[in-house]
């Protein structure tokens, strides 16, 4: 089982925020201009869905090796 994962987000200006992960990986959050912000990075419901693309892929590529399955390609 994995160990406790955190995050924390420090505001930076307008609506940026730098997210930092528990293993000291960086991203910079924004908003649109049309909301305050200065789309200085994705959204944070874009990250929910890159954190679910890529959580999902990780898990159908772990499968597809256990069973020796030749991956050339996952979109």
């Amino acid at each position: 089982m994995a160990g406790e994962i955190t995050a924390e987000a420090v505001w930076q200006e307008g609506l940026r925020f730098v997210a930092t992960s528990g293993t000291g990986h960086e991203v910079v959050l924004d908003a649109s201009g049309d909301h305050g912000g200065s789309d200085a990075g994705p959204r944070p419901m874009e990250m929910l869905l890159i954190g679910l693309a890529g959580c999902t892929g990780m898990d159908v590529i772990s499968i597809l090796r256990k069973k020796r399955q030749a991956v050339t390609g996952f979109e």
